[in-house]
């Protein structure tokens, strides 16, 4: 028996043989307790009869994805394939931000160097009318 209980206090249970692989049963849990939260949001809590939730289609689906728990095996891959994709593509957004930062910064260094730069050749010009040789 694997049983999921979640902070909500909705729960899921999976009940199979010892064969069958934990990691399959803890995710069709999560998979089970993410579309009934979806479909239903929190009308549960007010419910207070039996089969009034018409869960049912749901569940025949997912038993059937995970009937072989080898399938449900690849379905975990992928679904782990996803998130590690979706990880690494917010690492590359948080530094190609943090370049477009960088970026900003040497700019406004650059305009404040020329605006110096411009102000050291007046000034330089000034100094050097007094001691020119007329």
């Amino acid at each position: 028996m694997h049983v999921y209980l979640q902070g909500s206090g909705l729960a899921g249970v999976v009940i199979a043989d010892e064969e069958y692989p934990e990691r399959a049963a803890h995710s069709l849990i999560h998979k089970m307790l993410d579309a009934f939260t979806d479909e239903f949001k929190e009308s549960w809590r007010e419910n207070t009869k039996d089969n009034s939730m018409d869960f049912s289609g749901w569940l025949r689906n997912a038993l059937k994805m995970y009937a072989d728990p080898g399938e449900a095996d690849k379905l975990q891959k992928i679904d782990e394939e996803l998130r590690k994709t979706t990880k690494i593509m917010h690492q590359v957004l948080e530094k190609a931000i943090s370049r477009g930062e960088k970026l900003e910064d040497l700019a406004a260094k650059s305009s404040d160097l020329s605006d110096r730069s411009k102000m050291f050749l007046k000034n330089a010009k000034k100094a050097n009318r007094c001691c020119s040789i007329q």
